[in-house]
């Protein structure tokens, strides 16, 4: 990441000449040709790209619950992206590690934003929400397969050809593999339950009003939301799930109305991109 920055501002003020008469699009003093030679990878400055116009740094987003990444996003992360529990003890734990981080580095902990990921499913009434919890009890192995195929996605491991009878081994998952990731699929269970059990449990849907999982109405979804808001000082989320066209309008044409409503979105969005969007609301 230093690395990274340096090349960021490898271009000085003033470095943009682009004078039309002289043909000369660059101060060639005002560029750092700095060299790196690391460990890792080795490249020559400065930037071969214009500086940003707006003056700031791209932004930094990371995921990860481990020491390692939660070192990472204290140092460098304006946000960092949480799988964890989405309960108020929970969101409150997290968001602590961060801000300790954060603080160890000499920052402000209100300089990271941390959002929680959130697959909501919103359904038009709460016999839908009963009806969608009692299908998903039972599932076939096709649905099963699907699970499997998601859940390898989100480790960044090939989990299809694992015996389902057996428990699952740790070991199977690299040192990359978030470790919320992991316990996103395995939870609190034993670890000697068979895999099979693991995939049933993430395919089982529960209700979000009752804290057992996602399913709800729009004015249950936006309670959610608000409630974590309130008790646990979150400042937003993440969605994640299908992103087919049908989906996104199923879930976000009655959501935003009302969260718009309460306070809790924005209206329009403000000037300067990305970061002022951030931390302008």
């Amino acid at each position: 990441m230093q690395v990274v920055r340096q090349l960021w501002h490898s271009w000085a003020d003033g470095a943009i000449v682009e004078d039309t008469e002289s043909w000369r699009y660059a101060d060639g003093s005002k560029l750092d040709a700095f060299q790196h030679r690391g460990e890792y990878f080795e490249l020559d400055g400065p930037l071969n790209a214009p500086p940003f116009e707006n003056g700031d740094d791209p932004v930094i987003v990371s995921p990860g619950g481990s020491g390692r990444g939660l070192a990472f996003a204290g140092h460098n992360s304006d946000v960092q992206l949480a799988l964890a529990k989405l309960d108020v003890e929970t969101v409150i734990a997290y968001r602590a590690k961060i801000h300790a981080a954060a603080q160890a580095e000499g920052r402000d902990p209100a300089a990271i934003k941390i959002l929680f990921v959130l697959t909501p499913e919103i359904v038009a009434s709460q016999d839908e929400v009963d009806r969608v919890v009692r299908a998903s009890a039972h599932p076939t192995d096709a649905d099963l397969h699907e699970v499997i195929e998601r859940q390898s996605i989100v480790t960044e491991t090939d989990l299809t050809g694992l015996d389902l009878d057996r428990p699952l081994d740790p070991a199977v998952f690299g040192q990359h593999v978030s470790k919320g990731s992991i316990g996103g699929l395995v939870g609190n269970a034993d670890p000697q339950t068979p895999l099979r059990e693991l995939f049933v449990a993430k395919y089982r849907k529960g209700r979000i009003a009752d804290g057992t999982g996602f399913v709800g109405t729009v004015t249950q979804v936006a309670d959610f939301i608000e409630k974590l808001g309130d008790e646990a000082s979150n400042d937003g989320f993440i969605f994640n799930g299908d992103l087919h066209p049908a989906t996104v309008h199923r879930l976000l044409d009655g959501l935003v109305p009302e969260l718009k409503v309460r306070g809790i979105l924005r209206s329009e969005f403000g000037g300067g991109g990305l970061r002022a969007n951030l931390s302008d609301f």
